[in-house]
């Protein structure tokens, strides 16, 4: 029976050894978000992008959840490459501080770190 359990044990460590590799892969292929250019004082509000999925349910779910803790969330789609991406927004913000300030929540309530994105009004 041993011998059967370890190799239920290995068969478990290729799947999550293939899934990793896999994860990395798609997570190397998400595109960096599209970031505007504005004159010098020109005005800003800013955006955080807290996630980016091929799968556009996974996109609404991270939404509802991101809705459901109070947080103005959306969800832009947008073709890169010859791929649909589904990114999830929260914001805009009128200020830089405000922006940051729910980047450092959204950090400890997600385990991965927001993109804050600044764009000309």
């Amino acid at each position: 029976l041993s011998g059967a359990r370890s190799g239920w044990n290995l068969r478990d460590s290729q799947i999550i050894r293939a899934v990793d590799e896999l994860t990395r892969a798609m997570a190397g292929r998400i595109p960096a978000p599209n970031s505007s250019v504005a004159a010098p004082g020109a005005a800003y509000e800013y955006e955080l992008q807290v996630g980016a999925f091929l799968d556009h349910q996974l996109a609404l779910d991270q939404r509802h959840i991101l809705k459901s803790m109070g947080y103005p969330a959306a969800v832009h789609t947008e073709l890169h490459r010859k791929t649909i991406w589904h990114r999830v927004m929260v914001g805009p913000y009128a200020d830089k501080t405000t922006a940051l300030d729910d980047l450092r929540k959204l950090e400890g309530v997600l385990g991965s770190g927001p993109v804050l994105l600044r764009r000309p009004l």
